[in-house]
């Protein structure tokens, strides 16, 4: 299992989420899609907090906004997290595999928001990485 824990003040982020997980028997290549979940098993991501995430290509009050051709099947996750904010924005995916990589929208200077991005992976609740986006 992984766990995206996006980490960030002010901001608001279009989480284009896939992950592309490879096999060990048979080396194959299998995404996690943010809308359609696991492309073989159909497993869903999870998002939490609850209701703290959107459908980014169908939401009204989200400041960035995408173009949906541009994205892996048109779709993408849009959350905001304000320092202060009682719980981290995370995204939960379950996979068995022997690597996984991580796509997402990064968004540059942004009318009235903050584009800052610190991500956090876990797997098996255990920290493996970081990544972090200062706008230009």
């Amino acid at each position: 299992m992984i766990a995206v824990l996006p980490r960030w003040p002010s901001s608001t982020l279009p989480f284009l989420f896939f992950l592309t997980t490879i096999a060990s028997a048979a080396s194959t290549n299998r995404t996690i899609d943010d809308q359609l979940g696991d492309s073989v098993t159909g497993v869903l991501p999870s998002y939490s907090p609850a209701g703290s995430w959107q459908q980014g290509a169908t939401c009204s009050g989200c400041f960035i906004h995408l173009d949906p051709s541009q994205t892996f099947q048109g779709t993408w996750h849009d959350s905001t997290h304000t320092p202060g904010d009682a719980e981290d924005r995370v995204i939960t995916a379950q996979f068995t595999g022997t690597a996984v990589y991580v796509y997402n929208a990064l968004a540059n200077t942004v009318e009235f928001t903050t584009t800052f991005t610190s991500l956090t992976f876990a797997i098996d609740g255990e920290q493996v990485g970081s990544f972090q986006h200062v706008p230009t």
